[in-house]
């Protein structure tokens, strides 16, 4: 199947072909149909299936573009996220006239987002702004047919669940909604519960199966004994990726790592959580267009992070969640283009952590073997099959050596006080103190003869 037999407009297919796109992936194939006759959507899908497009070409088919009312409102989790697809929607459309977007997020000018609410027919925003300017009434639904609700587990887990409801509430009655999570909890049932009418249940849990992601490679480099940044370093000057990610779980790591690329003539740009929007549109920009090959970034952006032609993707630490490891692996290996990830691994935990992975995923991830000097790092011969090594060997290891160590600085502590104890205890400072009264009685002595002499002079 491709895209001109999903009954989309002329224009949308003109624009999906100049993309470079070729075939629906299967959630396309699915959701495309059912969103164009109007149908409520339940999709459990993870990143990099195609997603986007599959509520964006079905939302933009059913637009009508001579009407400059909010049609179409897209609640995301994350500023970046709202941002990305609001560029999507630039892209799709083209060829469309007259496809107004209102994009609400934090961080941007309020007096513009209200000026293109006046004209918009899609609004893409984050649930607070949403809400903010629901309750300035600067946002107004009246006219409003369908409702997105993209990663809402990540919106629930956020804290947002609240605000989706007041969303809700000002919404119109038997509004179409489309629904996208990486899991389905209690909460996202009682939202499908609440606001969708006989859902399409749509489970992609296992897109990576599909042939679109037997593309994608998984590795993980042992560094155990090494030091990681200069490992990184080795498989950057090794591999040489044209396009990459590094994922980092803490802000201050990322700036850490720009600057060891950077030292290591490798340029890279970050975007954190703790960035101000203009920083992270630059950094973006700059990434997208190939003016910097390396973008470093934490979880919170992994989902937001939508750039073709991503060859690799690097966990410089494994995530704290399963669910993470595949958004940040989903950034490659897109509509059915090659990619691969390395996870460095550096201890038994994070090689028992990835096992997890495996078995969440129910796809292997392979020990990477690269034959080069630059990767030419010798282990010793006690590490070889360090992971076949019982779990505590290394913690008993270390609590004897530890033990020792307790016991020599017993011994040179015995042997001071055993210097101590051949001299008496107050020897030093009696012979100090009698030093000083002596000085101090001298000291008195002389004050006498100068008074006595004054005494002589003033009676003479």
């Amino acid at each position: 199947m491709n895209f001109n037999e999903l009954n989309l407009k002329n224009e949308l297919n003109l624009a999906v072909a100049k993309l470079g796109y070729l075939k629906p992936t299967p959630i396309q194939k699915i959701s495309i149909p059912e969103i164009l006759q109007n149908k409520d959507i339940l999709g459990k899908s993870h990143t990099g299936t195609g997603k986007t497009a599959a509520f964006l070409l079905p939302i933009l088919n059913n637009l009508d573009t001579n009407l400059f009312k909010n049609q179409t409102l897209i609640v995301c989790p994350t500023r970046d996220l709202a941002l990305q697809i609001s560029q999507e929607v630039k892209k799709y459309a083209m060829y469309l006239k007259n496809v107004k977007v209102a994009l609400l997020i934090g961080g941007s000018n309020m007096r513009r987002q209200i000026t293109d609410l006046k004209y918009s027919n899609i609004v893409i925003g984050t649930p607070g702004r949403i809400v903010d300017h629901l309750n300035r009434r600067s946002l107004k639904l009246g006219f409003l047919k369908t409702i997105v609700l993209d990663e809402t587990d990540e919106m629930v887990k956020m804290g947002f669940k609240e605000k989706i409801d007041e969303i809700f509430a000002y919404a119109p009655e038997n509004i179409q909604t489309l629904l996208f999570s990486a899991t389905i909890s209690k909460t996202i049932l009682k939202i499908t519960a609440d606001y969708q009418t006989n859902p399409i249940a749509i489970n992609l849990n296992n897109e990576l199966k599909t042939e679109e992601h037997k593309n994608l490679k998984q590795f993980y480099f042992d560094t155990k004994h090494l030091n990681k940044e200069k490992a990184l370093i080795a498989l950057y000057k090794e591999l040489n990726p044209k396009l990459s990610i590094i994922f980092s779980n803490t802000k201050a790591y990322t700036t850490k790592l720009q600057e060891l690329l950077k030292q290591n003539g490798i340029e890279a740009v970050t975007i954190t959580g703790d960035k101000r929007q203009r920083e992270r549109e630059q950094a973006i920009k700059l990434f997208k267009t190939g003016q910097v090959n390396v973008l470093i970034a934490t979880d919170l952006m992994a989902r937001g992070i939508h750039v073709d032609g991503i060859d690799y993707v690097f966990n410089f630490d494994i995530p704290k969640e399963k669910e993470y490891y595949i958004h940040r692996i989903g950034r490659t290996a897109r509509a059915g283009a090659t990619g691969t990830a390395i996870t460095l691994v550096n201890n038994r935990n994070n090689y028992f952590d990835l096992k997890d992975i495996e078995k969440f995923q129910n796809q292997p991830i392979n020990k990477l073997e690269i034959n080069s000097e630059l990767l030419d790092f010798k282990k010793n011969d006690d590490y070889k099959n360090d992971f076949d090594r019982p779990r505590n060997f290394d913690r008993s290891k270390n609590n004897f050596n530890r033990s020792k160590n307790n016991s020599n600085h017993s011994r040179n502590s015995f042997d001071r006080s055993k210097n101590d104890f051949d001299r008496p205890r107050n020897f030093d400072r009696s012979k100090n103190n009698f030093s000083r009264s002596k000085n101090n009685y001298n000291h008195s002595k002389n004050n006498f003869d100068s008074s006595k002499n004054y005494r002589s002079k003033r009676y003479n």
